[in-house]
């Protein structure tokens, strides 16, 4: 007992004791980060495709006026020709 009091007077010990206590702290923190945190999240990737529709969704309207809607038909018939 006596020789752990006399490592708790050393600067040094104290130093490397703390050093080791958040060492095993941060590697406990990334062990439940990466194995248990992850495995209830399961976080699908959207594809491609997906996330272009997505992106233009946003951008893009419906088109409502009949008018604009005839020209668009008029157009893709005279492009088909």
């Amino acid at each position: 007992m006596r020789v752990l009091v006399d490592l708790f007077k050393q600067g040094w010990f104290i130093f490397l004791l703390l050093v080791v206590i958040f060492g095993l702290l941060t590697l406990a923190i990334f062990l439940i980060r990466k194995f248990i945190i992850n495995k209830n999240k399961k976080d699908d990737k959207p594809t491609d495709e997906k996330a272009a529709e997505e992106t233009l969704g946003r951008y893009l309207e419906d088109v409502e006026d009949p008018e604009a809607i005839r020209e668009f038909d008029e157009y893709d018939k005279s492009k088909e020709d």
